[in-house]
């Protein structure tokens, strides 16, 4: 199963229910709805060859197939920059569910500051720098379906 088939269907959800938000009157889920002009190879071709198979605001790379887990926190997740935008090409990134949900509105370049704070905290560029290396093979074995 193609994982871009099903992030594309998870973006139409969202678009069509305005992102989950069940509290709101009829004119407010109007003015919610958002148009989705994308298809799975827009979304594959960002991921691959835009973002080089990284979240883009953690910068970790992630695997596409989490997508297929339900709930799972680093599954990819389509984020739209700029609020009230629809789901353009032009003006989505891919990121994790955690980020995406995380940031929810908040301003990008303060979301990216936070980033960089955690990233401080937690020693992150250490990390990065010394992780054990893992193949391929390793890599893909992670997922469970």
């Amino acid at each position: 199963m193609n994982p871009f088939k099903i992030l594309l269907k998870n973006v139409k959800l969202s678009a069509k229910t305005c992102g989950g938000k069940n509290a709101l009157s009829i004119e407010e889920h109007k003015q919610h709805i958002r148009k989705v002009d994308l298809t799975y190879k827009d979304l594959e071709d960002v991921w691959y060859n835009k973002q080089k198979e990284k979240c883009f605001w953690f910068d970790v790379k992630l695997n596409p197939m989490w997508v297929l887990e339900k709930h799972h926190p680093l599954a990819l997740s389509v984020d739209r920059l700029g609020i009230g935008n629809d789901y353009t090409k032009e003006n989505i990134v891919i990121s994790c569910r955690m980020a995406n949900v995380g940031r929810g509105i908040c301003d990008e370049e303060k979301f990216k500051e936070m980033i960089k704070y955690l990233k401080s905290e937690w020693d992150w560029e250490e990390y990065v720098e010394n992780k054990p290396k893992m193949s391929q093979e390793t890599w893909l074995k992670q997922v469970k379906l």
